[in-house]
């Protein structure tokens, strides 16, 4: 991973620590030039679509992980095997927060209908 944050995002004598996590990825925490980032890769064609939407959603003000492009501007790089065979890497800038377990998105999820069915209903009736 070292090797492909110098080689695609600029990002020498970086410290990388792999995070032994991500829900749906491999991820690792990377510290270069006084930033803090997380380096995720996955296999998949819905990966790169992901980062779209992380980006679409940040540059709209959403506080999240913003994707940090490559130095030639794109989201993630090919496939490479460089990380493990078929991954896509992306570079993401560092949220300080809690790391979200599957319990926690799925109860966010609940959440989020569950204020989405209140507010229709509300419209509905006229409140």
């Amino acid at each position: 991973m070292r090797a492909l944050l110098a080689a695609h995002w600029g990002l020498t004598r970086a410290e990388v620590v792999d995070h032994h996590g991500g829900m749906n990825s491999r991820t690792w925490f990377v510290t270069a030039g006084g930033n803090r980032y997380v380096a995720k890769s996955a296999a998949g064609d819905w990966f790169p679509g992901g980062i779209a939407v992380a980006d679409a959603l940040a540059r709209r003000g959403f506080a999240s992980g913003a994707p940090v492009r490559t130095t030639d501007g794109r989201l993630t790089i090919p496939a490479t095997s460089d990380v493990a065979p078929g991954d896509r890497p992306a570079l993401l800038a560092f949220v300080d927060g809690h790391c979200a377990s599957g319990r926690s998105w799925r109860l966010a999820a609940t959440d989020a209908r569950h204020e989405g069915l209140r507010s229709g209903i509300s419209v509905l009736l006229g409140r």
